[in-house]
């Protein structure tokens, strides 16, 4: 278990050594020829899932609407609600502090790095699959009716999967269990409406967002950072809470 009061130096270690090995094997050429011939194989087999499909078409293209981020928020809200829930009722302030701070440190995340760093600072020109391939299911000439994302001239990271490994990161960290494991499908699931669609690679998600949100997450769990915030949560939680109660 990863310490929460003190310096975690081997966990640190471990996931920056895991950060450097996925971005190595990405951008060296030798080795960025298995991850291309991995992604390429991997959209072929999902995304010929979408033709002559209807229902499947209509699915993956609800899914993957705008609108559709706030369902998926909302349950994200009632992964953390029910775990909470199982707390008796002096402790549940605590973990809701918690939670707080997987909310603010996952969306500081994707602003800064996914928004900020690789949008101005850091370019990765790589397009997406349904650019960069022929003969595939595009939805949004399927159903044009929908606003639909099936194509990004700069695919890499994706913002979703940044969103669903920090949201799985956290949950399991904290659920453990059957829960930690409901919540890691969850996050798989939350990944496929981008990558079936053909706007990211798999390897947007795996060597993208998940070195972003190691790098993040080793951080704040690995140090003590986490307990610090979480402390300082709780405080403004329970100020809040004394100030209804007068």
């Amino acid at each position: 278990m990863i310490q929460e009061k003190k310096w975690n130096w081997k966990g640190l270690l471990i996931c920056h050594l895991l950060i450097a090995f996925l971005l190595t094997t990405f951008f060296i050429p030798f080795t960025r020829a298995y991850w291309e011939a991995i992604d390429l194989s991997f959209f072929r087999l999902i995304n010929e899932t979408l033709r002559d499909n209807r229902p499947m078409q209509v699915f993956w293209a609800l899914a993957n609407h705008k609108k559709a981020d706030w369902i998926e928020d909302i349950c994200i809200f009632l992964f953390f609600f029910s775990w909470i829930r199982t707390f008796p009722l002096e402790e549940r302030s605590k973990k809701s502090a918690q939670f707080l701070f997987c909310v603010l440190y996952a969306a500081f995340t994707i602003l800064i790095v996914n928004h900020l760093v690789f949008r101005n600072f850091i370019e990765v020109l790589r397009a997406s699959p349904t650019i960069a391939l022929e003969n595939t299911v595009r939805l949004s000439k399927k159903i044009p009716w929908l606003s639909i994302k099936d194509s990004s001239p700069k695919c890499f990271p994706a913002d979703h999967g940044t969103t669903a490994v920090l949201f799985a990161a956290c949950y399991a960290y904290y659920a453990r269990g059957k829960r930690a494991f409901y919540g890691i499908l969850y996050s798989v699931f939350l990944c496929m409406p981008r990558l079936i669609t053909g706007a990211h690679w798999l390897s947007d998600v795996i060597v993208g967002s998940g070195s972003i949100a190691l790098l993040f997450l080793s951080w704040a769990f690995c140090t003590p950072l986490h307990r610090y915030w979480t402390e300082r949560l709780q405080k403004v939680l329970y100020f809040f809470r004394k100030k209804q109660t007068v």
